[in-house]
């Protein structure tokens, strides 16, 4: 029989049971553990992660602060889903398993919890490098160092976040080592008891946890890692073991916090820009000088990484400015830009109002913050925004629709590479999921333009379906290489011209091929064609194509549009 079935805990008592329990196994089993090997940290990791994915939603509902930043459950999840993923784990060295964790863990942190962690991580390996195994006392130190690493991974550090918990879990650590005859079993049991308190002290360090009455999200977060490494020491199976995640009154959270109406208004006026994230590299990067660099830029900087790889974290108002700096720096990959003001109206609003249930919501995939905005302002219930290659997975697709908060969701994919994810939700969801099968954006605008909140679910669907038929979809790119499209041989870093997907024109400029493009498209007397622009396009020069347009066309009404769509110079409709 597992000891540890069912057995729940949200105190430090119940920890120092666990380990009363533990230890009088071990006196029976005549087992070791002075030492901690590399098996049990890569089961300690594992564990965090399950830990992790178990209590993501838990951890997400404690987010309070006024910009989400994605959530913080979720963020660190990813984060620890991209350490374990994989196999060819090393076996003979507890320092090769934390470099490979650490190294795995900056390339996929995600938000400003990932980065934390990843940075915590990136110090507990360097404390480790080129040890076999460790004791007690080298356990502590490397947690020591993992904290210290953290609080430089930001620019403007915060007590009573997850960072304060580090260092006081990390700081009991080192007082335990230091009473000698210690174990390792003695120094994580002290850390976890230690992240619990201090966790449940961070509303008196911030005063927005102590208005909404609940312990930082980030804290919990470390702690329900914490409780992983535990457990990957204990052997203890991760899917048994219950953690209560806990309001300050000691409450287990099983519905979103509530905030006050003053406190929701204080943060009105707040402006946060994107968050703006990326991963960069070079030969000989200069960690300090970097941040200081990125600092220029906006807020909420965290740079993590090492030499030849870098870690950019930073809350700015000029995305585009950041991303072509860190270009000039070395190789930029993994650029992810979301709207954090967006995110925070959506806090407010949310809270603002109880949640109702709704008779149908409406989730939107958009690739351009353009697009996004528009979704949202023509009454989107949940926008996914894509990055420069990044589909939303199923999983998203799900959160997105459950958020929504509606028994009848609508999903408007808006590519065609997102259609297969947005069916395969549809059979895993318990909501009523209906997915609109546009492949484009301009689709999608003309769908939910055609939503009528007064129609019933079903009459909704059916005149959204109708709307998308009657949308012609214009496309200017660059090709990135020499290639044969509808039998046309195309140079790489030629303009090409596309109309639902197929090439009709090409050129070197940009604007003339979306004027020669849209020339040969199905224009109708009195239509309307609607001109997105996108990030690698200028408005001054949409504006020029578009009035181009409506000289040569005479009888079209041109409308221009931010997109903000990466790879697309422009996107055109013609209706």
């Amino acid at each position: 029989m597992d000891p540890y079935a069912g057995l729940h805990y949200n105190s430090t008592a119940t920890i120092s049971k666990r380990l009363d329990v533990y230890k009088t196994n071990v006196a029976t089993d005549n087992t070791e553990v002075h030492r901690f090997r590399p098996q049990h940290l890569l089961d300690g990791l594992r564990a965090a992660t399950v830990y992790l994915a178990r209590h993501q939603e838990d951890i997400n509902a404690l987010n309070v602060f006024p910009v989400p930043d994605g959530d913080t459950g979720t963020n660190m999840l990813l984060t620890m889903t991209a350490v374990v993923h994989g196999d060819n784990w090393p076996s003979d060295s507890i320092s090769k398993i934390a470099i490979k964790s650490a190294n795995q863990a900056i390339l996929g942190s995600r938000g400003n919890s990932g980065v934390i962690l990843a940075q915590f991580l990136s110090g507990f390996s360097q404390s480790l490098y080129g040890i076999t195994d460790c004791d007690g006392p080298t356990l502590a130190r490397a947690l020591t160092d993992g904290a210290r690493s953290a609080y430089t991974a930001v620019s403007d550090p915060v007590e009573g976040t997850m960072l304060t918990v580090l260092r006081d879990l990390s700081d009991a650590a080192a007082k335990t080592a230091a009473q000698g005859d210690v174990d390792i079993v003695d120094i994580l049991y002290a850390s976890v008891e230690a992240a619990h308190q201090s966790l449940d002290k961070t509303p008196s360090l911030l005063p927005m946890l102590q208005e909404a009455g609940v312990v930082d999200s980030g804290g919990q977060g470390i702690v329900v890692f914490m409780e992983g490494l535990l457990a990957g020491l204990l052997s203890q199976d991760p899917y048994k073991l219950e953690i209560k995640i806990n309001s300050e009154n000691k409450c287990l959270t099983q519905s979103t916090p509530h905030y006050s109406d003053f406190y929701l208004e204080g943060t009105k006026q707040e402006q946060y820009g994107f968050c703006t994230q990326l991963i960069l590299e070079d030969d000989e990067l200069d960690l300090p000088k970097l941040k200081e660099s990125i600092a220029k830029f906006g807020t909420s900087v965290a740079v993590i990484g090492g030499q030849s790889l870098a870690k950019i974290h930073v809350h700015t108002f000029q995305p585009e400015a950041m991303i072509q700096f860190a270009r000039t720096l070395g190789y930029t990959s993994k650029i992810q830009v979301d709207n954090i003001d967006q995110q925070h109206q959506d806090f407010r609003t949310f809270h603002q109002s109880s949640v109702k249930k709704i008779p149908l919501g409406i989730v939107a995939v958009a690739s351009g913050h353009g697009f996004a905005d528009l979704f949202r302002d023509l009454g989107c219930h949940a926008v996914i925004t894509c990055g420069h290659t990044m589909n939303p997975s199923t999983e998203e697709l799900l959160h997105a629709a459950r958020s929504t908060s509606a028994d009848q969701v609508i999903i408007l994919p808006n590519d065609a590479n997102i259609l297969l994810a947005a069916n395969q939700a549809i059979n895993l969801s318990s909501q009523s999921i209906c997915c609109i099968p546009t492949t484009t954006m301009p689709q999608g605008i003309a769908a939910l333009l055609a939503y009528t909140p007064d129609l019933s679910p079903e009459k909704s669907i059916q005149t959204m379906k109708q709307a998308i038929q009657g949308i012609t979809t214009v496309e200017i790119t660059t090709s990135h290489r020499n290639t044969s499209i509808s039998g046309r041989s195309v140079a790489k870093g030629q303009i090409i011209g596309l109309i639902n997907g197929n090439l009709v024109g090409f050129g070197n400029n940009p604007s003339d091929v979306l004027i020669n493009t849209i020339q040969q498209g199905p224009l109708k007397s009195d239509g309307l064609i609607t001109l997105y622009w996108g990030s690698t396009a200028k408005q001054d020069e949409a504006e020029y194509a578009a009035e181009c347009l409506r000289k040569s066309l005479g009888n079209q009404e041109v409308e221009v549009v931010y997109g903000g769509q990466p790879f697309y110079h422009y996107i055109a409709s013609i209706e």
